[in-house]
């Protein structure tokens, strides 16, 4: 229970229940009573809307928010890509995925993951998930299960490819709110999507490998779904 001093030198008090609501009477200065009910978080904690995003919905994927219509393109081998995904609000999700518009060649593979991403800039850093491999010798969405909380901020969803040469869906290089996000090194209408570095393909190392570190057009649209 939490006491809230009020204006009128009187207390209001509160019943904190965490996953439900809260609510509490709060005395007026002409001797009634309002009653209000606070909506709250699993931890209890006061859970306040933002005002860029309306919340993540159990089931739905989602993306980064940052690109034009998907277009389609190829992973360079013996790189990770990162893609830059930001929530404004704590969200939970449970499957991480890419979508193949042409298979590799048989037993191929493309490894899925999240890093962390280094408080002001986009550098990459340490691993949140490595959500292992998924097949790319066939076409659809390719899904790997994940069980992760994310809170408020950016995050580098990881993608490396075996081999093979699938084409798989990503964002153009003419997604402007790209230049926003990355930036250009002059004035431009090709904006970049993504970054790499060189990694040999395999598990994801638990800090982000940033050998070789560049901007790059044409990023893997990945999603996660909420859970």
């Amino acid at each position: 229970m939490t006491r809230i001093a009020l204006s009128n030198g009187q207390y209001a008090d509160l019943i904190i229940a965490a996953g439900q609501n809260i609510g509490g009477m709060f005395p007026l200065p002409n001797g009634q009573y309002a009653q209000t009910v606070i909506p709250v978080d699993a931890s209890g904690n006061i859970a306040i809307a933002s005002p860029n995003h309306p919340g993540f919905v159990s089931g739905r994927y989602y993306t980064p928010h940052y690109f034009n219509a998907p277009t389609t393109g190829s992973l360079a081998t013996g790189f990770v890509y990162y893609i830059y995904f930001y929530t404004p609000v704590t969200a939970s999700f449970d499957r991480i995925c890419i979508n193949v518009t042409t298979q590799a060649s048989a037993g191929n593979t493309a490894r899925l993951g999240i890093y962390n991403v280094t408080s002001g800039g986009i550098t990459p850093s340490s691993l949140i998930v490595d959500a292992g491999d998924v097949a790319i010798d066939s076409t659809g969405a390719k899904e790997a299960t994940i069980n992760i909380n994310l809170t408020p901020g950016w995050y580098a969803l990881a993608v490396a490819q075996s081999g093979g040469s699938a084409v798989i869906s990503t964002i153009g290089s003419s997604a402007a709110i790209g230049g926003f996000v990355l930036g250009t090194t002059s004035v431009s209408t090709s904006f970049n999507t993504c970054s790499r570095a060189s990694q040999s393909y395999g598990s994801l190392p638990s800090t982000a490998p940033t050998s070789s570190f560049t901007l790059q057009t044409g990023a893997p649209v990945v999603w996660l779904r909420a859970s």
